[in-house]
């Protein structure tokens, strides 16, 4: 389609040279006004047959003759280009693109997002609910048409190439946030956004947390690891940077992040590795411990220990887990003093707190309304 689109554009370029060479040669050839020069030789390009505007001189006979030869032969290959164009159904998408240009050029003060993948989309819906005006780069077409169908302005091409980064206006732009997959891919982008425009603000995202000094060279202003805070903490940070209001966010994290938190406290009288807690619960990793005296331990190894009453901060990635319909029960155990999940046997008196909860349980958050003042009846009794 680009290669298309490139080839109209130059032979409407060849076209408007020779409407151009021939007003002029009939101007100095036969000293005519311009109106009049210009009017012969659209009507000796288009074959029209109309007779001489005014008489012409033999020199000028001979240059009507080249100008029919050249202007037959770039109207003949316009033709055919447009054509191409309408057969291959290209021509929406060119002009689409063309409006997208438009629309590109006039941007101010915006946010420039590199990538639309799962973490790119959630940071594009959380900007665009705090008021940000957003310009999207990607190279895969499946991912453009979902940005455009979001109502966002989308550049197709690498976000790596100083042509992709001008053409969404990085030198207007308050901030570029470098979403790719690949960390050196991002470090390519701070490189170039911050060389194109030194006063924009980049904020990346980085999986291999060894590269921040580099990236911090690169000219990143801050660096974020979706593993442990997600698309929506990104576009909170870009929304801190670029002044845009600050506001309670009062939606659970995980409707944003596509993670969420959980927390774990061993129960049992023997220590269990981290490793084990992330096995057992189906976890990505442990963020944090939190010790007996309180004191917080942050991004500890799986080898790791986790005593008797010790917590931990779990990062469970809920895309991970098949979500159950509306209305669909999942099969009700009965609470059991020996049953054991890594806690204690359970009691009288937790049994009596846990039936409620495995019946809150067996609803999905939807329906789960419906059944809280039973439960809260129950526990008054």
């Amino acid at each position: 389609m680009q290669t298309n689109s490139r080839l109209l554009r130059h032979v409407l370029i060849i076209t408007a040279a020779v409407i151009a060479c021939g007003t002029a040669g009939f101007v100095l050839i036969e000293g005519w006004p311009l109106f009049d020069a210009f009017y012969m030789t659209i009507i000796t390009l288009t074959t029209i047959g109309f007779g001489e505007v005014h008489e012409l001189s033999g020199p000028g006979r001979a240059f009507t003759l080249v100008l029919v030869v050249f202007g037959l032969g770039a109207a003949a290959a316009f033709a055919a280009q447009f054509t191409r164009l309408l057969i291959e159904g290209d021509l929406s998408e060119y002009w689409r693109r063309r409006r997208m240009e438009r629309t590109l050029s006039r941007l101010k003060d915006h946010v420039i997002v590199c990538g639309y993948g799962r973490i790119g989309a959630s940071i594009c819906a959380e900007l665009s609910a705090m008021g940000a005006t957003l310009a999207v780069i990607e190279k895969d077409e499946e991912r453009q048409a979902e940005a455009r169908a979001s109502g966002l302005a989308v550049m197709p091409g690498n976000a790596t190439s100083d042509t992709a980064l001008l053409s969404a206006g990085v030198r207007r732009a308050a901030a570029v946030v470098a979403a790719l997959s690949h960390d050196a891919d991002n470090v390519f982008v701070a490189l170039s956004a911050r060389d194109l425009n030194p006063a924009v603000v980049v904020i990346a995202r980085a999986e291999d947390r060894s590269l921040e000094a580099r990236m911090l060279k690169a000219g990143v202003n801050r660096i974020v690891c979706p593993a442990q805070l997600g698309g929506g903490r990104i576009a909170h940070l870009v929304g801190e940077e670029i002044g845009l209001e600050k506001r309670p966010d009062n939606r659970h994290v995980a409707d944003v992040m596509g993670y969420d938190l959980k927390i774990y406290r061993n129960l049992t009288d023997r220590p269990q590795t981290l490793h084990e807690v992330e096995f057992a619960t189906g976890s990505l990793r442990t963020l944090a411990v939190i010790q007996s005296d309180g004191t917080r331990v942050n991004d500890p190894p799986p080898t790791a220990t986790l005593e008797e009453m010790e917590a931990a901060v779990l990062l469970v990635d809920l895309n991970a887990v098949k979500p159950r319909r509306h209305g669909e029960r999942k099969p009700h155990e009965e609470v059991r003093g020996d049953q054991s999940v890594g806690i204690a046997p359970i009691d009288a008196e937790h049994q009596r707190i846990l039936s409620p909860a495995q019946r809150l349980d067996a609803f999905d958050p939807v329906s789960s309304p419906q059944v809280t003042g039973e439960i809260l009846d129950d526990l008054k009794d």
